[in-house]
């Protein structure tokens, strides 16, 4: 037994010679690669939902596990809170080839829904990776009218630091604030961003998709695709770059190659 986080934890260890077939179960697999198979497969949420009372209690919990969390396929989940923070390797993993839907259900918050601050409790900030997972926003406000003439502002969907971190096959929605990562808050600082992984990103953000800060590398950024925003027209147009400056194409692309360390074929 070994003493973590302050439980005894049971570790078992295991060695069968390689190309021995002693033991060999019905599935035709050694009792030494089903035990690998087991110990890398992560921790199913079914196994936190069925631990404690409610969903959000559930998915703080395993926030701050650090395993890999998997979750099942055609499920949807409405969460409460924001706020959660993430310990250092903890992963949400949702289906290969599908997603699982978090609905967020509450804008109250001081930091963000999923809290990846370093310094949220859980030494937290990196080592993280999000996958095959949408969120929907049931209560945001589908049109500006002069009852509602701004959108509800929910907290960023990521928040913190995202340290060698990965977001992979993400549909953020209609969120107000998708990815609000590395550099500092209020004087706080959130974490770095360095060798970040964004890939394979849909969504409407209403007002911001992407933010990051502290990088001291290129991150890897491939295949966002920021969709029809709804709000399109008002104050939340996504138009608040070159086009608002004025600039024309051949302006962005002298600005870039003067301020920036990419090629003329990356700029252009």
């Amino acid at each position: 037994p070994t003493l973590r986080g302050g439980h005894l934890e049971a570790i078992m260890v295991f060695r069968q010679p390689k190309g021995s077939t002693i033991g060999l179960l019905k599935d035709g697999k050694t009792v030494q690669e089903k035990f690998d198979e087991i110990a890398n497969s992560g921790i199913s949420f079914t196994y936190f939902t069925s631990k404690y009372p409610t969903i959000d209690e559930a998915f703080k919990q395993a926030a701050a596990s650090g395993k890999t969390v998997i979750f099942p396929p055609d499920i949807e989940y409405e969460l409460n809170t924001n706020d959660i923070p993430f310990a250092r390797y903890t992963s949400f993993v949702g289906p290969e080839g599908g997603f699982t839907t978090i609905k967020i259900m509450n804008p109250v918050g001081t930091y963000g829904t999923f809290d990846l601050r370093s310094s949220n409790g859980l030494n937290g900030g990196r080592y993280n990776t999000f996958m095959n997972l949408s969120f929907r926003y049931p209560n945001q406000i589908k049109s500006l009218d002069t009852t509602n003439t701004a959108p509800i502002q929910y907290p960023p969907l990521f928040h913190g630091g995202a340290f060698n971190s990965r977001f992979e096959n993400l549909d953020v929605g209609n969120t107000y604030f998708a990815f609000r990562l590395g550099g500092a808050l209020n004087n706080v600082d959130l974490g770095t961003c360095s060798r970040v992984t964004i890939k394979d990103i849909i969504g409407s953000p209403l007002y911001w998709g992407l933010s990051l800060d502290q990088v001291r590398d290129i991150p890897v950024i491939e295949n966002m695709r920021w969709n029809y925003n709804y709000l399109d027209g008002g104050p939340y147009a996504y138009d608040t770059g070159m086009h608002t400056m004025g600039w024309s194409r051949q302006q962005a692309i002298d600005f870039l190659a003067q301020n920036t360390a990419l090629s003329m074929h990356n700029v252009s």
